[in-house]
């Protein structure tokens, strides 16, 4: 139970519709429907591409750093990110 005046807060990883109860009183529950997730850590930097995916977030989901795009590996799946080819002509 939050006290009158307190707040909660979650952060949320990944994409999905969330339940919870709003309490005794109330006999009732809410949805949250998340559809696109931002992460960023208290640096206001980018977090690494593994800390990223073992949060659970989906690999066509991963933010690269800036200069740097994420792909797929045809081997495996897994997200890499790498410094895209210039575009010959």
């Amino acid at each position: 139970m939050i006290a009158p005046g307190k707040t909660f807060s979650h952060k949320v990883l990944k994409r999905g519709t969330y339940e919870y109860f709003l309490g005794y009183e109330l006999h009732a529950t809410a949805k949250i429907i998340v559809k696109d997730v931002c992460i960023q850590n208290e640096g206001n930097t980018v977090p690494s591409l593994l800390e990223q995916f073992k949060s659970g977030i989906l690999a066509s989901d991963i933010n690269c750093k800036q200069g740097l795009e994420v792909v797929l590996k045809s081997s495996n799946g897994n997200p890499a990110c790498v410094t895209p080819e210039p575009k010959s002509n």
